[in-house]
């Protein structure tokens, strides 16, 4: 009776928590691809850069984006997809502050060292993403993947 209705309770609480924190984070990670390309000019007259530091800037997030899911997949297999979608979120939330705080030529250090971070991070949480949802949805898994 009550325990089951609070079991179920608590399930729902969690799926919506799951749900919530999966797809917020995952729409700020489709926003970095297109960023760069659309934010070129403003960031080469911002730091000062040529279209060489642009590429730098697109390099280190590619770099940082094959590394992440091999250290995110080890990671999973030890703690579990929750906790790697909230580890990877941190470390976005880390790349686009340094990304935001970064303002000037003397601070593209700190430029790239944020879009490395979101390419680490970024891209760990599609696949967590898709791990959580299959086991919350295990009937959907199909359409999910």
């Amino acid at each position: 009776g009550d325990q089951e209705s609070g079991k179920a309770k608590l399930l729902s609480v969690r799926t919506a928590y799951y749900l919530f924190l999966t797809a917020w984070f995952e729409m700020g990670t489709s926003f970095a691809l297109p960023a760069m390309g659309a934010l070129s000019d403003r960031i080469k007259d911002r730091f000062d850069i040529t279209d060489t530091g642009i590429g730098t800037l697109t390099s280190a997030y590619y770099f940082s984006a094959m590394v992440g899911p091999l250290v995110g997949g080890i990671f999973m297999d030890k703690l579990g997809p929750g906790w790697v979608v909230i580890g990877a979120n941190v470390i976005v939330s880390l790349g686009a502050m340094c990304q935001a705080i970064a303002n000037g030529p003397n601070q593209f250090g700190l430029l790239l060292f944020g879009r490395l971070l979101l390419g680490f991070g970024g891209e760990i949480t599609p696949f967590t993403t898709v791990e959580i949802l299959g086991r919350l949805f295990p009937d959907y898994f199909g359409l999910m993947a």
